[in-house]
């Protein structure tokens, strides 16, 4: 911490015993702001659970609605690529597409392939 800083408390919130919900609070800074701090005083209460999520810090006077980080988002893209990726290479090979003038023969033509009699106005069989 810088030597020459000072602590000051910025704001107070209350909260009710029971509050549920989203809870927006704003204030301002200077330029000389070194860091953020929350702290919980639970001096006067005997018992009780607290669960905070989806905290969200903004810079600027408006808030926004939570969104995913964007490096969650890069993620899942990436793990949809590699999933398409591994299902046509799974595909490819599976299946054969012949163009030709007669039946393909030879024990090479399976079930699942296709084969366009190109002597046949590109009939498929």
């Amino acid at each position: 911490m810088n030597e020459n800083a000072s602590v000051s408390w910025v704001d107070i919130v209350n909260i009710p015993t029971g509050y549920t919900g989203v809870l927006t609070w704003t204030y301002t800074t200077t330029m000389d702001t070194y860091g953020f701090v929350l702290d919980f005083d639970t001096r006067n209460s005997t018992s009780g659970d607290m669960a905070l999520g989806r905290i969200k810090l903004e810079r600027g006077n408006k808030s926004t609605d939570w969104t995913p980080a964007p490096e969650d988002a890069e993620a899942a893209i990436a793990n949809a690529q590699e999933t398409a990726t591994n299902a046509l290479t799974s595909a490819n090979g599976k299946n054969t597409i012949y163009y030709q003038t007669s039946e393909p023969t030879g024990g090479t033509y399976k079930a699942g392939d296709t084969w366009f009699d190109t002597n046949d106005g590109n009939k498929i069989y």
